[in-house]
């Protein structure tokens, strides 16, 4: 199972994005609130962190050669973190640390999800 796990996490995250918003709503409408939603809100992190943590334990290391694509996503990775540590008051913002870091899990996601994908390796049967 451990040697499925990130290609199952990687399903499970497509499909269960755009039911995710659906399941936040619900949960809104429901009552539950701060932390409670935040730490069911935070699957989709989970999810990738552990598949990745996974593949670079087995692999020591990604399991691929890396392209200018992925400098760009690390590149853009590296803007996320700057920007986030960089103070509200020199940005001229009133943001929160909580919401600077809910900010940088939101624009980070994607860029764990692409090195996810870019780590397995799928057969023709399975790119059908």
């Amino acid at each position: 199972m451990a040697e499925r796990f990130p290609r199952y996490a990687l399903y499970a995250f497509v499909v269960g994005l755009p039911l995710h918003n659906l399941a936040m709503a619900s949960l809104w409408d429901l009552g539950v609130r701060g932390l409670a939603l935040d730490v069911v809100s935070a699957w989709k992190e989970v999810l990738l962190a552990a598949a990745l943590a996974l593949i670079v334990w087995r692999q020591r290391g990604l399991a691929f050669k890396a392209t200018r694509t992925d400098y760009l996503a690390l590149g853009y990775l590296a803007i996320v973190v700057v920007y986030a540590l960089i103070p509200q008051d020199v940005l001229g913002g009133d943001a929160s640390a909580r919401g600077v870091i809910f900010g940088a899990r939101h624009d980070l996601t994607p860029v764990a999800a692409f090195f996810l994908g870019r780590s397995l390796h799928f057969g023709r049967d399975e790119l059908r």
